[in-house]
């Protein structure tokens, strides 16, 4: 129990962190937009991350609904998957972005703010955490939904019912006897061997 506790709290934490740094990164790009020196490459990355923040509302409000754990447990790790899949595709294009044109493609973007590289390499780098926040909540919630299971292979018998094995006896087990007695319900069988006297 205190175990699904920490998971829980662990997977809310990751929820967080990955919505504020989605919530972060759209009212970069809208500044970015609104002094009018973005374009395609902020506009495709802000409606990305309207949908992340789409995804985490859709998955609480489901939660809300349904209290079930498995099905918590399944739902949050789809939703990470999702929310790892975006920041990723987001993060990709900023850095061929970055890379295009001399480096100096994504500075362009954001040319109406000031320090626009500064700002560029700043939404990056958000970007890039954004991305693995969401594949670590992935991993934890991997590690609730498949706990590691103990297999206990049960001893079957390979004797047909009814027939015993045949037992060898050798000189040294004649005229002795082997009994079991237990101290309790639960406690282990003692053995005892016990010589028997020779008629």
């Amino acid at each position: 129990m205190e175990s699904n506790v920490r998971f829980a709290i662990v997977r809310a934490l990751f929820f967080c962190l990955v919505a504020l740094h989605h919530t972060v990164l759209i009212i970069l790009l809208w500044v970015g937009l609104a002094v009018r020196s973005g374009g395609l490459f902020q506009a495709i990355p802000m409606g990305a991350n309207g949908v992340a923040l789409l995804i985490i509302a859709i998955f609480l409000m489901h939660k809300a609904v349904y209290r079930n754990a498995d099905v918590t447990n399944a739902n949050s790790l789809i939703t990470f998957g999702c929310l790892f899949t975006i920041s990723l595709g987001n993060t990709i294009v900023f850095l061929i972005r970055a890379r295009s044109h001399g480096s100096t493609s994504l500075c362009l973007d954001f040319s109406g703010v000031s320090n626009s590289c500064s700002y560029a390499s700043a939404v990056v780098a958000i970007s890039c955490c954004s991305t693995f926040l969401a594949i670590i909540g992935f991993i934890f919630s991997y590690i609730e939904y498949h706990p590691e299971v103990t297999r206990v292979t049960p001893f079957v018998s390979q004797q047909p019912h009814g027939r015993l094995p045949p037992v060898v006896l050798d000189d040294d087990s004649i005229g002795k006897c082997t009994i079991s007695s237990r101290d309790s319900q639960d406690g282990p069988e003692i053995w005892t061997t016990i010589p028997l006297d020779h008629a």
